[in-house]
């Protein structure tokens, strides 16, 4: 249901238009079941303004404190002696019991009649939900505020709803296996590669010799050629397993290979110091770069 509730405004004679305005308000929420009090509504009271000031602030379940330039000097106790004696009065009460209340509060709320007077909020009340008349829709807010009608209701409390927590899942013995696998087959084609490094690596250091005797001398001997096919022989096999699996570079590279060691036994003891450089050269390049693919699959 809502409440009936009991509104003082307080706020500073501007101008006859500012006073009027205020009348207004409060003429409105009078309408509509508010129980509003300003001082307009007064000619003498029996216990003098300060007294009647007093009550209005004490008694009131909220307080619109209408914000303007005028109203926050005289708020402030900047005004010159003299003038504004209602609204200084009325700032000392409303600063006396929000002191009182460690600063929390529920009554003391701004409005203005214009969007330049925001700057004129005093600072102790800038917290507060602050409510600009001068929008046509303005005022259902502040309405709803004081009969505590909210526009949106906060639903009531749900129970706390059970759900099912994920099961365990078992380990997978199958993926492990495919992975252990896998790595078999992998490292049984190439760890024989791997094997034969070192017979190449002798062979390519003894091609390096003949391929010095060849840069002495125009020619090799029939026996240095026939040397060289044996110390091509790793090549042929590691050629063999590569193909079984599939490594398409490193195929290339031994038929690099194998064509530059074709092509030293075609030409013969004449030529034979080209083909020989040429071989020691790929060897060269492959033992290089097999080393590093291999050791990165495992080889050791």
């Amino acid at each position: 249901m809502p409440n009936a509730s009991k509104v003082f405004i307080s706020y500073s004679h501007d101008s006859q238009e500012h006073m009027d305005r205020v009348l207004a308000l409060s003429n409105r929420l009078r309408e509509g079941g508010i129980d509003c009090q300003i001082d307009q509504y007064e000619r003498a009271p029996v216990n003098g303004w300060a007294q009647w000031c007093t009550d209005q602030v004490k008694e009131a379940q909220f307080v619109l404190v209408a914000c303007t330039e005028t109203y926050l000097r005289r708020f402030e106790g900047k005004e010159k002696a003299g003038t504004g004696l209602g609204g200084t009065w009325e700032g000392h009460i409303i600063m006396q019991e929000l002191y009182n209340a460690q600063g929390k509060n529920s009554k003391f709320i701004p409005i203005i009649f214009s969007q330049q007077d925001t700057s004129y909020v005093p600072v102790i009340l800038q917290g507060a939900t602050h409510y600009e008349l001068s929008d046509p829709t303005g005022y259902e807010p502040l309405y709803r505020h004081l009969t505590n009608q909210p526009l949106i209701e906060r639903p009531p409390l749900g129970g706390v709803k059970p759900m099912p927590s994920r099961k365990v899942l078992p380990p997978q013995p199958k993926l492990e296996r495919k992975a252990h696998e896998m790595y078999g087959r992998v490292h049984s084609i190439y760890q024989p590669l791997y094997d034969d490094l070192g017979v190449l690596e002798n062979s390519m250091k003894s091609l390096g010799v003949i391929y010095e005797n060849a840069s002495m001398m125009a020619t090799i001997t029939p026996d240095e050629i026939h040397y060289v096919e044996l110390a091509a022989e790793p090549v042929g096999k590691a050629r063999t397993r590569i193909s079984q699996f599939g490594d398409t570079d490193t195929r290339r590279q031994l038929d690099e290979i194998c064509q530059a060691v074709n092509m030293m036994i075609v030409a013969g003891p004449p030529t034979a110091g080209i083909g020989a450089r040429l071989i020691s050269g790929a060897m060269v390049k492959y033992v290089t770069e097999l080393r590093e693919k291999l050791g990165k699959l495992g080889c050791k």
